[in-house]
């Protein structure tokens, strides 16, 4: 029965690896049916884990150029994003942390705030995550830092890799520096395609400040407190904290000057605003300096320990969101939705309503950085037909794009599931948990605290 069952699950995986590339040179259909069919295989394979979400992304690329369905460069727009160098940059880094034991020196201030029960230890690991949201503008290169401290953090708590408390320590910490972040600029990618859409076509200009109080106090600070309580829900059987180590670290040469080399890093991530260089690319300057031959920051021939997986699925699934969005798919979606919803005659609420669902249905298509590109430019339509201000509909689009139910949509979450080996059935079970109650009790507060 077994042997029956695993030659199976071979069949299904060359089914699925060969179906991508026979749709793509298909005759008799038409390139934006080719990205459909395309994009709903890939959602399927990175929800269903039946072959690997690295693998999905490069047969997702593999298919496109084989059928010449976009130009090269879209097709490989992942490739050149600064976010798929900054995930290699990021483990780079994350693994010259480790090497040098930066991570348990970094722990260890934590610690006071972790120690007690494990209530407190999931208080402090979201407390870390929602600091590090203020210090990195890169929701990427919080994940890739944050990664290596958490595991410790569970270490220096007691808890073995691999333990249910372990993992409560890292969904808690990698959700808590993800999902807030949506509402403070500008530490999502998602938010600033928003900012820059809604300034360059309908001149709206949303500073620092307003964006926050707009949205923290209320969406932010909320989310916040539900993953708390989901935390608490799922892991309340795990043991409280023992201090294994009490003994000091003793700062080494190398941890000093790993120190000053992130704090440089951080700096520089942090003023991007101002001297316009992308933090991919100043991640990958820190990344080749802790490389350096015989620089003691990581063992000899360190891109043999290298993860690579990552980088090709981030790679991937932003190629995936630009050719959705090149060949005009998404706007047809986005289109016939409209189409097909009387929104002339709808009432506010029901308009607002269809625009958050129309933001969810896309953010499964073009995944979640995509969506404020593919949505924003609707908003004058819909705002015609419906009466429906664009200033409030633009305050409804950020409600939308924030909601993640599933790892998918968010790379950085995803290359936590692939770094870590983590359940991407419990990732998805919080994401959505935490999603679906903000948008059930936190839609109304925060529409009556932009009334305010």
């Amino acid at each position: 029965m077994i042997l029956k069952s695993g030659i199976r699950n071979n069949h299904i995986k060359w089914i699925f690896t060969m179906l991508p590339l026979f749709v793509s040179v298909l005759p008799f259909i038409s390139n934006i049916e080719k990205v459909f069919i395309l994009i709903l295989i890939s959602i399927f394979l990175l929800a269903s884990n039946i072959i690997p979400a690295w693998y999905t992304s490069i047969l997702f690329m593999t298919a496109c150029m084989i059928g010449n369905i976009a130009e090269k460069q879209v097709i490989l727009s992942g490739i050149t994003s600064g976010a798929a160098w900054l995930v290699i940059s990021g483990v780079i880094i994350g693994a010259a942390v480790k090497h040098t034991e930066l991570d348990r020196l970094l722990a260890r201030f934590f610690i006071p705030v972790c120690m007690g029960k494990y209530s407190k230890v999931l208080f402090g690991t979201i407390l870390l995550g929602v600091i590090l949201i203020f210090l990195m503008p890169s929701a990427m290169g919080r994940v890739v830092l944050l990664l290596p401290i958490l595991n410790a953090l569970s270490l220096e708590l007691g808890y073995e890799k691999g333990s249910k408390e372990w993992e409560g320590i890292v969904m808690s910490g990698v959700l808590a520096t993800y999902i807030p972040a949506f509402y403070v600029l500008p530490s999502n990618v998602p938010n600033n395609v928003f900012t820059g859409a809604i300034l360059s076509l309908y001149s709206i200009n949303i500073s620092y400040s307003r964006y926050f109080l707009l949205y923290f106090p209320i969406l932010g600070v909320g989310k916040i407190l539900i993953l708390y309580f989901t935390m608490r829900l799922f892991y309340r059987r795990c043991k409280d904290s023992i201090c294994v180590s009490k003994k000091a670290i003793d700062i080494t040469k190398e941890q000093k000057l790993l120190i000053v080399l992130l704090f440089i890093t951080l700096s520089f991530w942090m003023t991007e605003h101002i001297h316009k260089v992308p933090t991919g690319w100043i991640g990958m300057a820190t990344a080749l300096i802790v490389m350096l031959p015989n620089s003691n920051f990581m063992e000899k021939q360190p891109l043999r320990k290298i993860n690579f997986e990552p980088f090709f699925y981030v790679a991937g699934i932003i190629s995936l969101g630009n050719i959705a969005k090149s060949s005009g798919l998404a706007n047809v979606i986005a289109v016939h939705l409209i189409n097909i919803v009387s929104l002339e005659i709808a009432s506010a609420f029901n308009v607002l309503t269809f625009f958050v669902v129309l933001c969810i249905i896309l953010g499964f298509i073009v995944t979640l950085p995509g969506v404020p590109a593919v949505v924003t430019p609707l908003i004058d339509n819909i705002s015609g037909v419906s009466n429906v201000s664009k200033t409030f509909l633009c305050h409804i689009e950020v409600i939308g794009f924030s909601s993640v139910f599933f790892p998918f949509q968010a790379p950085p979450l995803m290359v936590v599931l692939q770094n870590e080996n983590l359940s991407k059935a419990r990732m998805t079970i919080y994401c959505s948990i935490v999603s679906a109650i903000g948008l059930l009790l936190l839609l109304p507060l925060a529409l009556y605290w932009k009334m305010l």
